[in-house]
Parts: C-alpha cells; structure tokens; sequence
C-alpha cells in the first residue's frame, strides 16, 4: 500500500488534529488490553534470546505487545545474522524496516506519540 500510513485516533488527538466527522469511524482499542511481548520463543538460539532481551528492554514503554512477537522474532534473527558476518543488502534493508515498525527509529517513535522525557530540575535552582 503506497502512501501514508493513517494516524490512529489517539494520534490525531495528540496532533491536536482529530475531527470526528472524518476520524470517528477509525478502529480503536486500548493497547493496555494487550499482554506484553514476554520471553523470548523456546526455539530462538541463545544469542537471538539476547538480542530479544536488548530489544524489549530498549524499547519505548508500552509499544511492544504480544502482537509484536513475530516482528520481534523476525529482527532477533536479522540482527543475530548481522552482528555474525555480511548480511545481504536485502537483509539490512529487512531490518531497517522491522526496526522501524517497532518504534526503533526516530520518525517512527514520532509517529507513535512518544514524548520526550522530562528534564530533571534542580530544586534548589528556583530559589536563585
């Protein structure tokens, strides 16, 4: 499918952009209903059963799921062939793509409403 991806309605509403005479009829669920992505599958080798850990523990909070189990299992073993030898240019761009859908990438964590953390203040600076 060529063209943008649609905003889901919760994007829409942090875009400040949602109408609901042209949005309303978009398929909506909480994704706090779905379970997280869990362990890493029985039959991933020992070095993909890392990567799998490094993926979810550097992921954003909340975006990955039990839905994302295949595309998590697809870039554990893109990135395993990856970090053992040359990978063809296919496989790269595979897991440049699968990266992205899972919020790795900076256009993607934009797309999924992630917000930029708090800075931390110093209390004692608004005494000053």
């Amino acid at each position: 499918m060529k063209g943008r991806k649609p905003l889901s309605r919760e994007q829409l509403d942090l875009k400040g952009t949602y109408q609901k005479c042209r949005h309303e009829t978009r398929n909506t669920f909480d994704s706090d209903e779905l379970p997280d992505v869990g362990d890493p599958p029985v039959h991933m080798s020992g070095p993909q059963r890392v990567i799998w850990r490094e993926l979810v523990s550097e992921s954003v909070p909340g975006v990955l799921r039990a839905s994302d189990r295949i595309m998590v299992e697809i870039s554990c073993g893109l990135l395993d062939q990856y970090r053992n030898g040359e990978p063809a240019a296919w496989q790269m761009q595979l897991l440049v793509k699968t990266l992205a859908s899972l919020g790795f990438a900076p256009t993607e964590r934009h797309r999924l409403g992630v917000k930029k953390p708090d800075e931390p203040t110093d209390e004692f600076e608004l005494l000053n």
